[in-house]
């Protein structure tokens, strides 16, 4: 007689199951299974292969909780047609599922030999920041992973373990954005032998050998803080235009200790997307990474051929002088010092202005175009220069030292009184990588161009609040493992998990049934957008001024009780 097959209460749905083997990157398989298979030995009881696979729906099921419990309860629950499918031949057990992360981490880090200085690359020939952008990217479209222009943003991620040791403020890197506003630390006695120095000469204030101190964001009008965790940077994709609209999806991520150097991670992230073979060529910052000094971000952006949009730092605004008589630098920008005084120090945005406000900022920042060097050709981003023109040769304005600029319309350019000894009203200097490199860019702070520009940056923002609020609650215990690469790699998969959500709802595109071929997925307009276009309007609401409505027709008693008509 032959043996019934136990009955599974909870199986794994087949729609879960789908999603996550096309969430499973084949190439990263296939790296796997060549660097990470032993030669000699017994073989691996369960492939790199059935390990992702297992860890993925896990993932996508978890809602924003990925532990090991759960990936291990996932085998157990596969039909016997999904273990077919995957080649598991034979159950799996949480020491193989723990081994396998062990082993993942250990391969992604280089060691070097402290005795001879001797380096070894990974195991796995690929770094942390490599591993977490092929997890995170798997399942997502070409078209939509391989972007021109991303945008770029870290968040914080709370490590589980309770705090032990406590300071006023947090130890930081040197050179980091200021943070003048944070709300400090909540002092506490710190426990006996706490705080610790961790290996890389930082204060260690929890069990976790690498989580550390630093800052996040405020929200929902709390002012900033500080946390015990890492940061994590995304980069995600974004539209050219209007036209070109995107839904928000990361395509690269990478997991720094908190309070490291941002320029650590912005750059992890983007040198993983060119050993990728998908390097952008622009990149939309916030000033946590443009405040950063011209050599570890700016010329670094310049050295992989990416131009940066960021916004600017309070400190970093302002005037200051040019590199040739009668020129100035305002916000990174270079003008003739003809520039009237009252548009040299315009105020900066702000969080909760209304739009009027804004509209009524940038008629200000367009004021200045007419005194602007305007760029002459692209930038040479490898060397850090950019030649440009006056605004007499570009003719904005009117000199009386270039007679040609004196022939355009008084009505429609302002006429200069420069000195007929000099001005830079008709040179055409070249900027190098010592003039204001950090916050030059190709349209001038505050301009309606800018404005459209870095805007394009809500979409990483967007991401921020899908993977913590709309799609998925990333938060503190997510995951309950120790060190950064065991963290960055659960993070990874729901990270992952998360861009299927998205691609769920804002592309209507099933990774797992696809509904239309990879390169025709197109973004959807969500329900709420349809619905504010639909043809039908509102009732009008009565104003607080105005009467209520007329009284009833004549004839009518409104207050007589109603009655059935008689036969």
């Amino acid at each position: 007689m032959p043996r019934r097959e136990s009955v599974i209460v909870d199986p794994v749905a087949a729609h879960v199951f789908r999603r996550a083997c096309a969430a499973v990157d084949p190439s990263l398989v296939k790296t796997l299974q060549e660097r990470m298979t032993a030669r000699v030995g017994r073989p691996r009881a369960q492939s790199w292969y059935v390990m992702l696979v297992l860890a993925m729906i896990a993932a996508i099921e978890s809602n924003g909780e990925l532990f090991l419990t759960r990936i291990n309860r996932v085998a157990g629950r596969l039909t016997a047609k999904q273990r077919q499918r995957i080649g598991m031949e034979r159950a799996a057990s949480y020491s193989q599922v723990d081994r396998a992360l062990t082993d993942l981490s250990r391969a992604v880090e280089e060691t070097v030999d402290n005795d001879t200085g001797e380096y070894t690359p990974p195991k796995l020939g690929m770094g942390l920041d490599d591993l977490a952008s092929l997890i995170v990217s798997g399942v997502l479209p070409e078209h939509l992973k391989n972007r021109p222009s991303v945008a770029v943003d870290s968040t914080d991620y709370e490590t589980h373990r309770r705090r032990r040791a406590w300071r006023k403020t947090p130890d930081v890197a040197p050179g980091s954005l200021p943070e003048p506003d944070a709300k400090p630390v909540k002092p506490g006695a710190n426990e006996s032998g706490w705080p610790r120095i961790g290996d890389d000469g930082r204060i260690q204030a929890t069990f976790d050998p690498d989580a550390r101190e630093g800052y996040r964001a405020g929200k929902n009008l709390s002012p900033k803080g500080v946390f015990v965790g890492w940061d994590l940077h995304f980069a995600a994709c974004v539209g050219e235009s209007p036209e070109d609209a995107v839904a928000p999806l990361t395509t690269a991520f990478s997991i720094k200790p908190a309070g490291d150097y941002k320029a650590d991670g912005g750059l992890g992230v983007l040198d993983a997307l060119i050993r990728d073979d998908r390097g952008p060529d622009t990149a939309l910052v916030d000033r946590g990474y443009s405040y950063l000094s011209a050599e570890n971000w700016a010329r670094e952006l310049g050295l992989r051929g990416i131009e940066q949009v960021c916004d600017l730092h309070t400190n970093q605004r302002g005037v200051h002088p040019g590199p040739k008589p009668h020129t100035i630098f305002v916000d990174g920008a270079l003008f003739i010092d003809a520039l009237p005084t009252r548009l040299r120090n315009l105020p900066g945005f702000s969080i909760g202005e209304t739009q009027e406000e804004t509209v009524e900022k940038v008629a200000l920042y367009e004021e200045r175009l007419p005194y602007l060097f305007a760029r002459l050709g692209p930038p040479d981003l490898k060397r850090g220069t950019q030649r440009v023109r006056g605004p007499a040769l570009t003719g904005r304005v009117r000199c009386p030292n270039n007679a040609k600029s004196m022939r355009l319309s008084p009505a429609t350019r302002p006429t200069l009184d420069c000195d007929p000894h000099g001005c830079a009203c008709s040179i055409a200097p070249t900027l190098g990588p010592d003039d204001h490199l950090q916050i030059r860019q190709r349209h001038p702070y505050g301009t309606q161009q800018w404005k459209a520009d870095y805007n394009r940056r809500n979409h990483v923002e967007s991401y921020n609040a899908s993977i913590k609020f709309h799609h998925s609650r990333l938060a503190r215990g997510s995951t309950r493992v120790l060190g950064t690469n065991k963290t960055g790699i659960l993070v990874a998969l729901l990270v992952a998990a998360n861009n299927i959500e998205v691609l769920l709802s804002a592309y209507e595109w099933d990774p797992g049934a696809p509904n239309v071929p990879a390169e025709e997925v197109t973004w959807r307009p969500s329900s709420s957008q349809i619905t504010k276009r639909r043809a039908f309007a509102h009732r009008t609401r009565r104003k607080p001024d105005q009467p209520p409505p007329g009284e009833p027709a004549d004839g009518v008693d409104w207050l007589q009780p109603f009655s059935l008509p008689s036969n």
